[in-house]
């Protein structure tokens, strides 16, 4: 698989043109495990609906390799396409809004680090869900609604998102809009 990624690469500098269907529409998974910045380590399962909806499972792992879960962040909102983007040829920037919001914890370290501020309107314990939509979670930074300003790239069943900011930042304004893609996520079967 890595060839072909380096090959789509290449493809996407040349300018390429794409060979399947353009739409984000669909169902996406993580290829593998992904390093973020940070040092964070996590897998993605993300669906958009032609309905303007999206969902999408941010599972976070303790450590590298994505053996020891961490906890799971679970988004869902509208989504919007809001025109071609000149960054990267044949990608579109698109908006994300994350109207509600849940978190699944699965150790012991991720508690801690939720209850160390707001966040849910429970203390954290291994094994809970949450909805934290009407609290918002002070420790991961994020209060709801939310948008995330987008850079949206689909090739050969792939779909790329921007990258993230070195700094853990989100895109929470169209000035931070990516430029630069991350690694794709796979369209699921």
């Amino acid at each position: 698989m890595p060839l072909r990624l380096i090959a789509l690469g290449l493809a996407l500098m040349l300018g390429a043109p794409a060979t399947h269907a353009d739409s984000p529409v669909g169902a996406w998974t993580s290829i593998s495990c992904e390093l973020r910045p940070l040092d964070q380590h996590v897998t993605r399962e993300i669906t958009i609906g032609e309905d303007g909806t999206w969902s999408g499972a941010f599972a976070f792992f303790a450590g590298p390799g994505c053996d020891t879960p961490f906890m799971t962040f679970h988004a869902t909102g509208p989504w919007a396409d809001v025109g071609a983007n000149p960054a990267v040829q044949g990608a579109i920037s698109a908006n994300f809004t994350i109207s509600a919001a849940e978190i699944s914890v699965h150790h012991e370290g991720a508690a801690g680090f939720l209850n160390s501020g707001p966040c849910g309107a429970e203390p954290w314990a291994p094994g809970m869900r949450q909805d934290v939509t009407a609290t918002g979670c002070a420790p991961i930074g994020m209060g709801f609604p939310v948008t995330e300003h987008e850079l949206v790239l689909v090739r050969d069943n792939l779909l790329f998102f921007g990258a993230r900011p070195n700094d853990g930042s989100g895109l929470s304004a169209p000035e931070t809009r990516p430029t630069a893609l991350q690694i794709p996520l796979i369209r699921s079967r």
